[in-house]
């Protein structure tokens, strides 16, 4: 007796056609069938038809923990941007950079940067330009108020400053070489008078009052030899007592210095001072430079370009040189200085971008190192690390 076969559920005994000579036509209809059905339901899950009219909605994976079925995506590797610090892109740069700008947003700050430091920090200190005392650890702003014609005068550190008094008039300037000795003029009752103060830490600041001014007259310097005005095309040297020592007829002040002051003379020449006023003689570089700023007998000097920019110079030395020691042409000077071991400084800023370079040279290599900033430097000055 021959053996049972079941296919599909029917019993067909010993026949091979299952007892229906139509069987296996009707058997191979119903696995092309569920073939389609099959390919249609995997279509379905893997081109993310959704069923509706407007076509696929999106991409439906059975298990999330199932492994792909198709190539593994490509592997990317990100890779952090190391930022320089400070000292590494100025080298033997010592001090902390304080910097008033506007920054890439366009907010106005005021931010440090140490040496160590890969970034500079933001700081909560009145915007402007601020100047620092000769030990480079005092610093000064004059900020206008809002709501009046009236400006403020702020002193402090990199770290606070508070306001000494909102009658200023004019800008003030710190005596060229002792630390933490302040002179203004600040409008008074009895009218605009030239004021000076000590400033120390764990002392009170008290304003003296020192002589009585005109309205046309700005505060120059202070210096060992007195304290210098200008009024009218004439610069005066005045004793702290009120007394005038000196005076010399200029056409403009080109910079101030402890130890030189340079001006341009009635005629439109150049001229070097004493801080007695004394002409001392013509400095080196051409009669069209206008902006000079001191260190000691070191000079950073800002002077059109032939090419229609501006020009750079630092000389080391302005009474015994004929050449700069260094110069860069082209760009847009928008402040210089010296740091605290005598390297010059130079701010330039991109006429397209928000960002600014600041140029430090460095006298025991002679290269002008760059260090960029992010955002338009206004002003900048240096304080002690």
């Amino acid at each position: 007796m021959g053996g049972m076969v079941t296919v599909g559920g029917s019993d067909t005994g010993n026949d091979p056609g299952g007892g229906n000579p139509d069987a296996p036509r009707v058997r191979g209809v119903l696995l092309i069938v569920v073939g389609v059905a099959a390919g249609l339901i995997l279509g379905t899950l893997f081109t993310g038809s959704g069923g509706g009219e407007d076509g696929p909605t999106s991409t439906v994976i059975d298990n999330p923990a199932d492994p792909p079925t198709t190539n593994p995506p490509i592997s990317t590797t990100t890779t952090e941007v190391q930022r320089q610090r400070l000292a590494t892109m100025a080298p033997g740069f010592v001090d902390t950079l304080v910097t008033t700008a506007i920054d890439r947003r366009g907010m106005l700050v005021v931010t440090s940067w140490a040496p160590p430091g890969p970034v500079p920090v933001p700081e909560n200190l009145p915007w402007g330009q601020l100047v620092a005392d000769p030990s480079r650890t005092w610093l000064t702003a004059a900020t206008s108020q809002r709501w009046s014609g009236a400006r403020t005068l702020w002193v402090g550190n990199v770290a606070y400053m508070e306001p000494v008094t909102n009658h200023l008039v004019g800008e003030p300037v710190w005596h060229t070489r002792v630390a933490g000795q302040l002179a203004w003029i600040e409008a008074t009752p009895e009218g605009p008078t030239v004021t000076t103060s000590l400033f120390a830490p764990g002392r009170e600041a008290v304003p003296r009052p020192i002589l009585v001014v005109d309205d046309t007259t700005t505060l120059v310097a202070w210096t060992d030899a007195g304290i210098v005005t200008e009024r009218s095309g004439i610069l005066a040297l005045t004793r702290e007592t009120g007394e005038i020592r000196s005076s010399i007829e200029i056409g403009a002040i080109l910079g101030v210095g402890s130890d030189l002051i340079a001006v341009e003379d009635p005629d439109g020449g150049q001229l070097l001072l004493a801080p007695t006023l004394d002409p001392v003689g013509r400095p080196p570089w051409t009669g069209d430079c206008w902006r000079v700023e001191w260190d000691g007998l070191s000079a950073a000097v800002v002077c059109p370009d032939a090419s229609g920019g501006q020009r750079w110079e630092y000389w080391s030395n302005v009474l015994n040189l004929t050449e700069p020691t260094a110069v860069l042409a082209g760009g847009e000077y928008v402040d210089v200085g010296f740091s605290t071991l005598g390297f010059p400084m130079v701010a330039t800023i991109d006429p397209l971008r928000p960002s600014s370079t600041i140029h430090v040279y460095n006298p025991a290599d002679g290269v002008l190192h760059p260090v960029s900033y992010p955002g338009r430097i206004q002003w900048f000055e240096i304080v002690r690390g």
